[in-house]
């Protein structure tokens, strides 16, 4: 992932062609849990995640609706 927020130091920037500004690289953590152990998450994401900005990121909470594996998927037309 690509963003246009503030770099830290001159070494995470780089210039992106697509979008012909400098960006800094993001990285994106998904997890799939039990209800039970959101706070848990949360709370050791919320601790762990630096960046040396005031604000590092944003930590979303979402229901999974329903999985389909892809594997051996079969098109129903």
């Amino acid at each position: 992932m690509q963003s246009l927020l503030k770099a830290v130091d001159a070494k995470e920037q780089h210039y992106s062609i697509e979008l012909a500004e400098t960006v800094i690289n993001e990285s994106k953590l998904e997890l799939v849990c039990e209800d039970r152990q959101v706070d848990e998450l949360v709370a050791i994401i919320g601790h762990a995640a630096r960046t040396g900005q005031a604000e590092a990121g944003w930590i979303y909470i979402s229901d999974i609706i329903q999985a389909v594996p892809i594997a051996g998927w079969q098109s129903k037309t």
